[in-house]
């Protein structure tokens, strides 16, 4: 933080990661969590939203895994800061943190169906497949249908 406050952002970040590195290595991992939020609280003040989203959402895994609620909350209330939202509060990834609904989805995306068949086989508007599309690739942090076809293929659900 002193060499981040002393004006030299990028070398202040560099060892903030570092120190956070360090930390979930002994493992202290509250500890690591709570510099990465710091971390990404000064990226956000950088311009570098997609870096500080990227550290909320580790500190976010963290908070979640741990039932640290009040840590949660705080790493919360920071993502809406930044003007992204919160991912799920469940602390489950991949396909297990898919619901029933974006499994159907992403089964019949893998099957080269568009937007618009989908919304016919399961009585959906296609606003709303594109909207469960959008939840499906922020969980599994992707963003194309080719690359959801892939984790499809890859974890059996077809």
């Amino acid at each position: 933080m002193v060499i981040w406050l002393g004006g030299d952002p990028e070398q202040g970040a560099a060892m903030m990661r570092e120190a956070a590195e360090a930390l979930e290595e002994v493992p202290m991992i509250p500890d690591a969590a709570r510099i990465r939020r710091q971390l990404a609280g000064r990226l956000a003040e950088i311009g570098d939203t997609e870096g500080s989203v990227r550290e909320l959402r580790r500190v976010h895994d963290v908070f979640v895994r741990m039932g640290a609620d009040k840590e949660l909350e705080k790493t919360r209330g920071m993502f809406r800061e930044v003007g992204a939202r919160p991912p799920a509060r469940t602390g489950t990834t991949g396909a297990a943190g898919l619901t029933a609904r974006e499994r159907e989805i992403a089964m019949l995306v893998a099957s080269r169906k568009s937007n618009k068949a989908i919304a016919r086989a399961l009585s959906l508007s296609p606003r709303t497949v594109s909207t469960h599309l959008s939840n499906i690739f922020k969980k599994l942090e992707i963003g194309t249908r080719g690359e959801l076809a892939d984790f499809v293929r890859d974890q059996g659900l077809s």
